[in-house]
């Protein structure tokens, strides 16, 4: 029989878990407050879920895709799977090329559009960890991803002032 861990906010600094505490409640309000364009997004758009081949990437896992804003899968990747500081060093200039890509793709959206609806989208990671803790079996490996990832993801938000897409 496996034991159940509380989940007590170990390694997680009081500004983190002040977010936690302060999105929790406001989460219908991140969920219905996202502005069009949208596309259909993989929603767990982690390394964990990506296969590489010699020229070719295969992403997996298809079990939360969702409508949803344009830079969803690109906030969570880059919240959860790419180290902190290196998310802090490159963040802007991926931010900046993801957008040519967009316009070179017709989507017609400004950088500073672009730039906001990233910040707004850190909080998808949030949704995902909890409910990924929530309906997963404990396990030291899980365990070990779900603390790392959470972490990451709300420093995300901390660094990104995601807060000010919430509204009392």
């Amino acid at each position: 029989m496996a034991v159940q861990k509380k989940l007590d906010g170990s390694g997680l600094s009081a500004e983190a878990i002040a977010f936690g505490d302060y999105y929790a409640p406001r989460h219908a309000q991140f969920v219905s407050g996202r502005e069009a364009p949208y596309t259909l997004a993989h929603c767990d758009f982690r390394c964990e879920n990506m296969l590489f081949g010699e020229a070719e990437m295969v992403t997996v896992d298809w079990q939360t895709p969702s409508v949803a804003g344009l830079l969803t899968d690109c906030a969570y990747f880059l919240g959860g799977s790419v180290d902190t500081e290196d998310r802090r060093r490159w963040e802007r200039d991926l931010i900046a090329h993801y957008h040519q890509q967009l316009l070179h793709n017709g989507v017609d959206l400004s950088v500073e559009d672009c730039w906001e609806q990233y910040r707004r989208e850190s909080m998808h990671g949030l949704m995902i960890m909890i409910l990924g803790a929530c309906f997963s079996q404990p396990d030291e490996r899980g365990d070990q991803m779900f603390g790392t990832m959470i972490k990451r993801h709300l420093q995300q938000c901390l660094d990104l002032n995601a807060v000010e897409f919430l509204h009392n």
